[in-house]
């Protein structure tokens, strides 16, 4: 089940995502899907969307000619 979290999180980083939105969208309340997805990863999920984003980010800059700015 989570693995279809992971996935959808990796599909949509780039949006505003927060704990209460992917919690309704997988039928988790808030608190209860924050504990799940913290023992399932080891991370909160705000923390794991932040080190996915960084890793894109990181990934862009050495793949393109782009400047940080």
């Amino acid at each position: 089940r989570f693995k279809d979290i992971l996935d959808y999180i990796a599909g949509h980083y780039c949006e505003a995502l927060t704990t209460e939105d992917l919690g309704r969208r997988f039928g988790y309340n808030e608190a209860y899907f924050c504990r799940r997805f913290r023992m399932a990863t080891g991370l909160s999920p705000m923390e794991y969307i932040r080190i996915l984003r960084l890793e894109k980010a990181s990934a862009m800059l050495k793949s393109q000619d782009a400047k940080i700015t």
